[in-house]
């Protein structure tokens, strides 16, 4: 009978360590998981850090340089005091950026009196003439296209949708901000308040 049991222990001990194995490979799984996901959310987390408050309505006009089409740079400084701003950021071969410069340009006289920005990262510095002519925003006084070199982009852009227009008002004050298309009335409300 000893025998008997000897070889039933003996035939079940490589299932019985089997089992051992997978409980502690599944509770190291699920710490390493757990872990990976507290990494990934604290890197999130540091790398938005300083920067993504910027685009969040209440938020002031961050201090800027920016280079325009002809390398002329300009800052905060240079804009129309109390004046709205108008700070849309685009790429130049992005059909809805395209469009809604052209409806811009299109209806000058109802953002005459208004500060407005048109930025793109420094990487598509060489392509701005090309958007202005396609916009038809080539004199336009109060109109603006430029390359952002630094942080300027990483601080504002938010990756809910291109163009990102951001309405801030006469104080300088981020009102609200759109994504991909332009909602023309509702911005001209908030620039003019």
């Amino acid at each position: 009978m000893n025998t008997k049991i000897t070889v039933l222990l003996f035939l079940c001990l490589p299932f019985v360590t089997l089992a051992q194995q997978k409980k502690t490979r599944k509770t190291t799984s699920a710490k390493t998981t757990t872990n990976q996901s507290q990494t990934t959310k604290n890197e999130a987390e540091n790398l938005m850090d300083g920067f993504l408050p910027l685009a969040l309505p209440g938020a002031p006009l961050t201090p800027f340089t920016l280079v325009t089409s002809n390398e002329i740079r300009i800052t905060k400084e240079d804009l129309l005091k109390d004046k709205p701003v108008l700070l849309v950021l685009f790429k130049p071969y992005c059909e809805h950026c395209e469009k809604v410069g052209e409806e811009i340009g299109k209806k000058m006289e109802m953002f005459k009196d208004i500060n407005i920005l048109f930025v793109c990262d420094m990487s598509f510095f060489g392509d701005l003439n090309n958007y202005i002519t396609a916009t038809g925003l080539e004199n336009k006084q109060n109109v603006r296209v430029c390359g952002a070199p630094g942080d300027f982009m990483k601080q504002l852009f938010e990756n809910k949708g291109l163009p990102q227009s951001m309405i801030y008002n006469r104080e300088w004050i981020l009102q609200k901000s759109f994504y991909g298309n332009l909602d023309y009335d509702s911005a001209l409300t908030l620039l003019n308040k």
